[in-house]
Order: structure tokens, then C-alpha cells, then sequence
């Protein structure tokens, strides 16, 4: 019996050996693992924060290009309005001077049928007077009977040596018309 307690000792101590093998193997297995865990947690956290890191750096370059973005867009809205105001301010002054033009233009119309008006009523005072100064002359050299028969010959000389308007010579065969009434009228009565 002595020797069966020792065969089994020696065959403990193999198994014991192969099971420390055994449980070596798979301690160092596991070890392993755990070192290849965490190279991989090293290496999948370095390429994370290479990431954030170049996220950031990206983040901050955009902000970068859109704050000088909207500082372009800003200068360039401050231009715009500027250029809209002295367009503004040229076309007002552009409409201000058509309409000194246009008034000018309409004052000098305005004076120059003023000034025709005026030679047409001085012409037409002219003619009367001329015609005064014909009647009084044919009254003297004709007598009375020969004035009515000669307005009309005198009147188509005046206009034709004054070259009246049409306007001053309806006005001036009417005032002739009414001289000569008038003066028929008081000497039928006299």
C-alpha cells in the first residue's frame, strides 16, 4: 500500500505539472489577449483623438472661413448699400436737373409766346393806328361817302404791309367793322 500512495504522489505531482502547464498556457494566452486588447485600445484611442484633433482643427478652419466669410459679406453689403445710395442720389439729382431743364424749357416757351402775344398786339396797335392815320387822311381828301367804300382796300394793304396773324386779323377786321359802325351810327345821327 505504502507504494500505491507513492505512485499516485508521482502521478499528482504530473498531473499537477500538466495542469500548471495547462493553467500556464492559458494564463499566458490571457495575458496575451489583454496585451492585444490594449495595444488595440491604444491604438483605437490614438486614432481617436487623431480624429477629434483633426475634427477640431477642420471645426476651427471653418469657423475661421466663415467668420472672414461673413466679414466679406458684411464689407461687401455695406458696398452694396453704398452703391445703392449714390445711385439714388444720381438719379435724384439726374430727375432734379430734367425738371430744371423742363421748367427752363417751358419758361422759355412761356417767353417766347409772351413775346410773340406782345408783337402781335403791337403790330395789331400798329395796325390800328395805321389805320386811324388812313381813315383820318381819306375822311380829308374823300369826304365822308368814300370812307366806307375804301376800309376794305385799306385794311388788305395794312395786312399786307404788317403780314398779321390770322388771330390779329380777325380782331382787326372786327375793330374795323366796329369803328365803322359806330362811326356810321353817329354821324346818321348828327
Amino acid at each position: 500500500m505504502i507504494k500505491e500512495a507513492q505512485d499516485d504522489s508521482e502521478i499528482d505531482q504530473i498531473r499537477k505539472a500538466d495542469e500548471n502547464r495547462v493553467w500556464d498556457k492559458r494564463d499566458q494566452q490571457l495575458r496575451a489577449r489583454e496585451e492585444a486588447r490594449r495595444r488595440l485600445l491604444e491604438i483605437v484611442h490614438a486614432g481617436r483623438q487623431e480624429q477629434i484633433e483633426a475634427k477640431k482643427k477642420r471645426h476651427e478652419e471653418e469657423y475661421a472661413l466663415e467668420k472672414e466669410q461673413r466679414r466679406n459679406d458684411a464689407l461687401e453689403h455695406k458696398r452694396g448699400v453704398e452703391r445703392d445710395l449714390e445711385a439714388a442720389a444720381r438719379r435724384k439729382r439726374d430727375c432734379m436737373d430734367n425738371n430744371r431743364l423742363l421748367l427752363e424749357q417751358v419758361a422759355m416757351r412761356e417767353k417766347a409766346r409772351q413775346d410773340q402775344r406782345e408783337r402781335e398786339r403791337q403790330e395789331v396797335q400798329q395796325w390800328k393806328a395805321d389805320m386811324e392815320a388812313l381813315d383820318r387822311r381819306a375822311e380829308v381828301q374823300a369826304g365822308e361817302g368814300r370812307r366806307h367804300a375804301t376800309r376794305s382796300a385799306r385794311l388788305a394793304e395794312a395786312l399786307r404791309l404788317y403780314g398779321a396773324g390770322a388771330a390779329a386779323v380777325a380782331d382787326a377786321v372786327a375793330d374795323a367793322d366796329a369803328m365803322s359802325q359806330a362811326g356810321m351810327t353817329r354821324r346818321h345821327s348828327a
